[in-house]
């Protein structure tokens, strides 16, 4: 029975790895699966088309090597983490969950409607720092202007959120952060990091950095913030700062 392991790239790429890979000779090798964006065959001894839990075609490119070309191959690869164990077979697909550099072909309508979303709510921001310069400085001015976008950004997360638990048949429709963050390890979204454009001497921003099961709210503080100042404008229109807005 094959033993199935991931990898990332540094590009992003997740690869599918069978380290117990024999070839028609017998040969012991490694195989190595990722998308295939070109094509719709499934790259196989067997020259077989392959399916996915949906019974979508799946598109994917195979390498197979000798066991000793392992190192060599990760290192032209760009590997950049450890392999780990996987229950995930080539082909397996989770939708709304994104995997390498290329655009989500499956999912395409509803990424680009989510790419029209964050341009205009990236303008929007744009827009206010011409009034609050986007300095650390500046990180706790608050106002009416933030507090509308931050009501707005967060509401797209939360559509986010939802969307993706909702295409992979998560249970129930009433969720909270205790369920959204289930999404965590395996959107790796602490992994993400981003510099805005306007004023990369603000910094690294990396909104799920500390995301915790543990405190799923609390533990996002730019969660809470909109939490705070949309149910409760009056008393906590200072949550709404620019350091929350822009996370």
């Amino acid at each position: 029975m094959t033993t199935w392991h991931r990898a990332l790239d540094a590009a992003g790429q997740y690869f599918t790895i069978a380290l117990d890979y024999t070839d028609p000779a017998g040969t012991p090798m490694f195989a190595a699966y990722f998308p295939n964006i070109l094509t719709r065959e499934f790259i196989d001894a067997d020259g077989g088309v392959s399916t996915d839990h949906t019974g979508a075609q799946v598109s994917l490119w195979r390498e197979a090597y000798t066991l000793d070309q392992f190192d060599t191959w990760k290192r032209q690869r760009h590997i950049v983490e450890p392999l780990y164990a996987s229950t995930a077979q080539p082909g397996r697909y989770f939708p709304r969950m994104h995997r390498g550099p290329e655009g989500p072909a499956r999912d395409a309508e509803a990424y680009r409607t989510t790419v029209r979303v964050a341009r205009s709510l990236s303008r929007r921001l744009t827009d206010i720092f011409q009034v609050v310069d986007p300095a650390r400085a500046h990180a706790d001015v608050f106002g009416h202007e933030l507090r509308q976008l931050l009501i707005l950004a967060c509401t797209e997360v939360e559509s986010a959120w939802q969307s993706v638990l909702r295409a992979n048949a998560y249970p129930g429709d009433r969720w909270t952060t205790r369920d959204y963050v289930k999404l965590l390890a395996p959107m790796r979204l602490d992994h993400f990091a981003v510099r805005l454009v306007e004023a990369p001497a603000y910094g690294e921003i990396r909104p799920f950095r500390d995301w915790s099961a543990a405190n799923p709210t609390a533990s996002l503080p730019w969660y809470g913030a909109y939490n705070a100042t949309k149910h409760n404008r009056e008393a906590e229109l200072n949550c709404a700062t620019l350091d929350a807005t822009a996370t």
